[in-house]
């Protein structure tokens, strides 16, 4: 099995993968993910499949079944909403690839988003940079009258 894709967090900016395989064999994947949000709406939507059978499991930072997606027919969308907890989050994807116009392979493109808005800085980083950008003028100064000298 392929090393884990991390995907980060997931904000409602949304982050899309997408995996395709030369081969007819079983594919798998793994996706790593975090909600950083104390209860979020996930939702997630599995476009242009080309796989046969294809499973798709999400699991919490338990290993718990969260939900067990599963798309019949090569060329379905397959899509929803999952009310979740903010934490650690793996989702599985298996299948088999099946050929395309004669060609062996497979594929999928995966797309997450969350209804959680990424993080802004608050006060505090606004202060940090206040006070970095009056560091930069007193040297800056200082460097002028220290050349003028």
């Amino acid at each position: 099995m392929a090393e884990p894709i991390n995907l980060g967090n997931i904000y409602d900016t949304g982050v899309t993968s997408q995996m395709g395989w030369t081969s007819n064999d079983t594919l798998s994947a793994t996706y790593n993910f975090t909600l950083t949000a104390p209860t979020s709406t996930l939702s997630y939507t599995l476009h242009d499949v080309t796989v046969q059978g294809l499973s798709m499991k999400f699991y919490d930072s338990n290993n718990t079944l969260v939900k067990n997606v599963r798309v019949a027919n090569s060329g379905q969308d397959r899509g929803a909403d999952l009310d979740l907890t903010g934490g650690l989050y793996k989702i599985t994807l298996v299948g088999t690839s099946i050929s395309n116009f004669g060609q062996p392979g497979g594929g999928y493109q995966l797309s997450l988003r969350s209804n959680v808005a990424a993080p802004v800085p608050g006060p505090a980083g606004a202060l940090v940079a206040v006070a970095g950008a009056g560091v930069v003028a007193f040297r800056k100064r200082r460097a002028r009258k220290l050349a003028d000298a």
